[in-house]
């Protein structure tokens, strides 16, 4: 199939109300609650306008001070905040807005992550739950055409998690997020085509963290994996740190480079960003093949003469459509891969040893999470911001 419809510019979703938090007065009274107090979640529901509205809070960001690393959050992840999807439909689009406690906006630099998890589904590479969506300081919003979209169905639980980075010298009081996702109706025709995320992680394992120490001078890491199912990639992002070079996706058995996201660095080697490649707007994408082994890398080269501690990350979250969706492994509760990725979402901000948490973040990505997360599209039509 060839897509010949022209790319659509992305429409600011900053444009929606803020569902049952249009007032700064109501802001004010979310914030209000002591900074000690567990973060609440409240969700609501606009049927006409087709959008979820999840607000959390109220959040302490840590302060960090100046020349903090990008790879090092303020040692601050706070507690998974579990809400319940309330529609059948498919996810098409999403924004991340961060608020101080008087309701003004603040910038997106002071997210390390955001990183939404779907409990009702498992990914297709790891025994681990679906990575649905991921914001941080390179991405904070996301639009697919409404012809395309994530499939969600009611009752599936959501668990969002969060890392910051502030390098101010002051802590941040009752700050509020607010995550807007629009959705297109079962009524639709005709049918969205299902897309479903592909998360690929040069040091994934369940329940750990993914970030790695990055030692001084060039490196390159590395994971090989094969597919259950065949299919197509739309499009995809990735997620990286300072001093990165790139990320990239390989064919283990030829050799031949893919997919390759170069890091947009500075002179210093600090990370600007890394790009989204929208692999379907001519042609039917990038195919995968089940079965066959490949390959993600990412290079760097650290300059400071020392081993970052917990420095570097890696990875790759792609719009994917598979071949034949029932081929799909089904989420097995009593899998010890996805026992142990519930443990760590349990464990994460309540004192216990941050394990996975600080690796999950774009759909940045697609973004799209640094977990990671991220959701894509039909890339005809699909514009990443930034």
């Amino acid at each position: 199939m060839v897509y010949t419809a022209p790319m659509r510019r992305f429409v600011s979703l900053l444009i929606l109300a803020i569902i049952g938090l249009s007032s700064a007065g109501r802001w004010g009274q979310l914030a209000a609650q002591t900074a000690s107090a567990e973060p609440q979640a409240s969700l609501t529901t606009d049927t006409r306008e087709r959008v979820v509205t999840i607000t959390m809070g109220p959040f302490t960001i840590p302060a960090g001070g100046p020349g903090m690393h990008h790879g090092r959050m303020s040692a601050h992840e706070t507690p998974t905040v579990y809400v319940t999807w309330p529609v059948e439909g498919w996810f098409h689009a999403y924004d991340v807005e961060l608020r101080d406690s008087t309701g003004q906006i603040l910038s997106r630099k002071y997210l390390h992550h955001l990183s939404m998890v779907n409990l009702g589904r498992r990914q297709l590479i790891y025994p681990a739950y679906e990575r649905l969506l991921g914001a941080s300081q390179e991405v904070d919003r996301f639009s697919a055409p409404k012809s395309i979209g994530v499939p969600m169905e009611p009752g599936m639980r959501l668990a969002t998690f969060i890392g910051w980075h502030n390098s101010k010298p002051e802590e941040i009081h009752g700050a509020m997020l607010t995550v807007r996702m629009r959705y297109t109706p079962p009524n639709m025709m005709p049918r969205p085509l299902d897309i479903h995320l592909l998360y690929m992680d040069v040091s994934y394992t369940v329940g750990k963290s993914d970030a790695y120490n990055l030692p001084s001078g060039p490196s390159s890491k590395s994971y090989e994996f094969t597919l259950p199912v065949g299919g197509r990639i739309l499009a995809a992002g990735g997620h990286l740190h300072d001093y990165a070079k790139f990320v990239r996706l390989e064919d283990a058995e030829s050799g031949k480079v893919l997919l390759d996201l170069p890091a947009k660095t500075d002179s210093l080697g600090k990370l600007k960003g890394v790009p989204t490649r929208l692999l379907g707007i001519k042609g039917d994408g990038l195919r995968l093949k089940a079965n066959r082994r490949y390959r993600v890398t990412a290079d760097y080269d650290n300059p400071t003469g020392g081993i970052l501690k917990q420095g570097a990350m890696g990875l790759i979250v792609a719009a994917f459509v598979p071949d034949d969706p029932a081929k799909w492994p089904q989420l097995d509760p009593n899998d010890p891969g996805i026992l142990t990725d519930m443990a760590m979402l349990e464990s994460i901000g309540r004192g216990k040893k941050n394990t996975a948490a600080d690796s999950m973040g774009p759909m940045e990505m697609m973004n799209m999470d640094h977990d990671h997360g991220a959701v894509a599209t039909d890339s005809t039509h699909m514009q990443h911001e930034q």
